[in-house]
């Protein structure tokens, strides 16, 4: 039956979920779905913050989020941001660490764009919720209130918000705001994924951000945005010179170095003449999260200790 469908034409089209593109989460503050104007707005927001910056899955860890998973703390340098402590639930047995993130996520405040702040989204959310709702097993997603006054002190019933519900979240909003292709609630993991991907962190960063054990799983994620697609087009066709090809097209200029003789480490009395070095950190394709991330100052500390010498 399978078959006879494709050969028609029909029974083709990807179930997979789409990411977010930049017009897409536009669309979706400007239409109204994403703000902190009214209980539903906001609900939103809290909602889709958590899922992108704290990278759950798309059902499973929104609707067993508590209230006190989530803190707010401050750093005297980087500012306010909001903790999640994951706990072991059904999915994550206590001992079984396999799906559990390499370090504990934060996420932090939007200095540049306030209205768009997940702190401050998160901040609001828990000012408008009844005090009835601030014990230990509290959930932390509760229904908003139809208000025709939004100066009301209490945007949200003490009903926390049914399964079925927050399934529906991320279909629910992209229908309203106009949003094309099939988004579920996956499709926010996705996004949070394919950013940080395609800014280039390290697949060990993203595979401990959220939560994969094995690494080869983050290329899973990993498909050719719009400017990739033109910057592929343009070195295809050799067209060093387009003015109109993103900036990551333009190939990096090499720093040139001064023959230079290194007076120890590695490369001890060795004649270096330029070119580029790569350090690579490899950990055989997965995660080790008892093991510390290498800091800047220990990238640094190596290359001291290889080329003892500063070019």
């Amino acid at each position: 039956m399978r078959g006879k469908l494709k050969k028609k034409g029909k029974g083709n089209l990807s179930r997979k979920a789409q990411k977010l593109t930049d017009e897409d989460e536009e669309l979706l503050w400007q239409s109204g779905e994403l703000g902190m104007h009214s209980p539903q707005s906001l609900l939103n927001t809290v909602w889709y913050f958590n899922g992108l910056l704290f990278c759950f899955r798309g059902n499973d860890e929104h609707s067993q989020l508590m209230l006190n998973d989530l803190e707010l703390l401050s750093d005297p340098v980087l500012g306010e941001y909001v903790q999640f402590r994951e706990k072991s639930t059904k999915t994550r047995q206590s001992g079984e660490n396999d799906n559990r993130k390499g370090f504990i996520p934060r996420m932090y405040s939007n200095k540049e764009n306030p209205d768009r702040c997940p702190v401050a989204a998160y901040k609001l959310y828990i000012s408008k919720r009844p005090s009835l709702m601030f014990h230990e097993d509290a959930r932390f997603y509760l229904q908003p209130k139809s208000l025709k006054n939004v100066e009301c002190k209490v945007w949200f019933t003490s009903q926390s918000i049914g399964i079925n519900t927050l399934q529906k979240m991320m279909p629910r909003m992209a229908q309203i705001a106009g949003l094309n292709g099939r988004f579920t609630n996956h499709s926010v993991r996705a996004t949070s994924i394919s950013r940080l991907s395609d800014a280039g962190v390290p697949t060990t960063i993203i595979a401990q951000h959220s939560g994969h054990k094995n690494t080869n799983s983050i290329n899973n994620y990993t498909v050719a945005s719009k400017n990739q697609q033109r910057a592929n087009c343009t070195i295809l066709l050799k067209n060093q010179n387009d003015e109109n090809q993103p900036p990551h097209c333009t190939q990096p200029k090499q720093k040139q170095v001064q023959h230079t003789k290194a007076t120890g480490g590695l490369f001890g009395h060795a004649l270096i003449s330029g070119g580029t070095f790569n350090v690579n950190v490899v950990s055989n394709g997965y995660i080790n999260t008892t093991a510390n991330t290498p800091s800047d100052n220990d990238l640094n500390a190596i290359l001291v200790d290889l080329f003892q010498n500063d070019f």
